[in-house]
């Protein structure tokens, strides 16, 4: 074989290999994204329950540890009002939003039932917090608690 044809092999060898990589990517794109997204350091709601005035639900960082947790618990606060979580839309369409919501949080989705949890959210609404004309006038008035501590408003009140 002459050296030029040994140099077209090598040459359809590595495009071939590169076009199965690309359609094996493609093909598991999806697992893909979710294999980025746990490592992220995104929060992300992993489970919900509702009843009626409660809301409970479980929560991962995305991270291997929580450095500024009131922080943390923040945006987790701001990701629930906004409605903003990736994997859970909430439907506020049938009573408005509960007074309570009790979150969970756990550092990675593999945690979940096999440690407690690495910190526990609450976040409190008033009557008037929770009805809809108010509601975004009063996204920053919740009263949020980190394994049962209050931590101070955005306006650094407590």
């Amino acid at each position: 074989m002459t050296k030029r044809n040994k140099m077209k092999i090598k040459i359809l060898t590595v495009l071939c290999a590169a076009a199965v990589l690309t359609v094996f990517w493609l093909a598991c794109s999806e697992k893909a994204e979710q294999w980025l997204w746990e490592r992220s350091g995104i929060p992300d709601v992993v489970s919900s329950t509702c009843d009626g005035s409660e809301c409970r639900l479980t929560v991962v960082a995305n991270s291997g540890c929580i450095e500024d947790r009131e922080g943390f618990a923040r945006e987790v606060a701001l990701k629930y009002r906004e409605n903003s979580f990736r994997s859970v839309r909430f439907s506020r369409d049938t009573g408005g939003q509960p007074s309570i919501v009790d979150i969970a949080v756990y550092l990675k989705k593999k945690d979940i039932g096999k440690t407690d949890p690495v910190m526990r959210i609450c976040l409190e609404f008033s009557e008037t917090e929770r009805t809809y004309e108010s509601r975004e006038d009063a996204a920053g008035e919740c009263r949020i608690y980190i394994d049962d501590n209050r931590i101070g408003n955005d306006r650094g009140e407590d």
